[in-house]
């Protein structure tokens, strides 16, 4: 599943907010998929533009990627 967050940025990309998993939660809302907050896991800080992967842990053996876009 891909995800596509739309943020401002400076002139040099950076985001003038990091992407939370509050972010993500909405996203995924939005597409009829309930989660929590605690449910979102980054690998790391996302801060730029760009795509990253994330993982929704839905149980202990049930962790399934998004693919998470994040554009100016």
């Amino acid at each position: 599943m891909k995800l596509v967050l739309k943020r401002k940025t400076h002139d040099d990309g950076k985001l003038y907010a990091s992407v939370n998993p509050a972010d993500v939660v909405d996203l995924l809302a939005a597409k009829g998929i309930k989660v929590g907050k605690s449910q979102i896991i980054f690998d790391k800080a996302i801060k730029t533009t760009g795509t990253y992967q994330v993982t929704v842990k839905l149980s202990s053996k049930l962790q399934p990627q998004v693919t998470l876009q994040v554009s100016a």
